[in-house]
């Protein structure tokens, strides 16, 4: 068993194995590492976490989950999810002092791809199976994200000689990994969803002076570009639609649904507790409770011809 602690372990097992295809993945473990790191700066943060912020990270973990469930069960159905998956996949944010910083251990979760890398990189050799977990791993701890905003500016952290030749060694890995072998196609749509579940915490940080992620730092102007970049595709139409509701929860003045057409596509509903009615609202449970269609009549956001979220308008006749 190879136990992976920290950047250097894995960027040195990556070097050693760059030249063996036949690399066995599955009995790699992490433990302590990755860890993902969030830290916003301006006046409004400062070892809290304002409510607006967090329904960013809320949308973060739920689109987490739902590009987790494409890489995993092949299908955006976060239905597909098992209570255990849930467990090993939530994001449990340290927050600290003087600015909104968020620190989450994200090892086991890698381990849980680990788990089932023969189904989610299946017919593979072992330095492509290599690849997908390298790309996954660099993606969530925040490497190359927005990488045209931030211009490879690096956060006051990275300024000591030792993290700058880690972050040297790991441009030069990465460059490796892509002449060594192919990367699976699943693991680069992966990494490309990334930047839509960051954005999440960028459009609700609302007066952030800089916005870092692990080693990457945005200012004020990048983060206002990054927030206004189109999504592609992205249109918001008012659907009438009967629907499946598989989860509710309850938040501070309103409700979140996901939601289920029955095509296995499922998505994330917004209910604000002034645009449901307590008997609207009781209909909404005793759908959820019979798993039963209920029809509801909201605004929706799609992304690439489908619907990303939804916004609750009311209860269709």
């Amino acid at each position: 068993m190879n136990l992976i602690k920290s950047e250097q372990d894995w960027l040195s097992f990556i070097n050693d194995n760059l030249t063996n295809q036949n690399v066995v993945i599955d009995n790699i473990r992490f433990s302590g590492w990755p860890k993902l790191e969030i830290t916003i700066d301006g006046d409004r943060f400062n070892g809290t976490m304002p409510t607006e912020l967090m329904r960013g990270f809320i949308e973060f973990q739920d689109d987490f989950y739902r590009a987790y469930t494409e890489l995993r069960y092949k299908t955006n159905n976060i239905q597909r999810l098992t209570p255990q998956d849930k467990e090993r996949l939530e994001f449990v944010f340290k927050i600290e002092d003087n600015c909104t910083k968020g620190t989450a251990e994200e090892s086991d979760i890698i381990n849980a791809v680990i788990e089932n890398v023969s189904k989610i990189f299946s017919n593979m050799t072992g330095i492509e199976q290599l690849a997908g977990i390298a790309i996954l791993v660099f993606s969530y701890t925040g490497y190359k994200i927005f990488e045209k905003y931030s211009d490879n500016k690096l956060s006051e952290n990275n300024n000591e000689s030792g993290n700058n030749a880690l972050r040297i060694q790991k441009e030069a890995v990465v460059e490796a990994l892509y002449a060594a072998g192919k990367i699976p196609q699943n693991a680069t749509e992966f990494k490309d969803r990334t930047e839509s579940s960051f954005k999440s915490i960028f459009k609700y940080a609302n007066g952030a002076k800089t916005i870092s992620i692990g080693n990457q730092s945005w200012n004020q102007d990048e983060i206002e570009e990054i927030i206004q970049k189109p999504d592609k595709n992205r249109e918001k139409k008012e659907l009438n639609l009967s629907l499946y509701i598989e989860g509710i929860r309850r938040n501070r003045g309103y409700l979140t649904l996901n939601v289920n057409n029955g095509d296995d596509h499922s998505f994330s509903m917004r209910v604000e507790s002034n645009m449901a009615d307590v008997d609207e609202t009781a209909k909404l449970f005793d759908a959820f409770k019979s798993n039963k269609k209920i029809g509801i009549i909201f605004t929706a956001k799609i992304i690439d011809g489908n619907i990303n979220t939804g916004n609750f308008i009311k209860l269709a006749d």
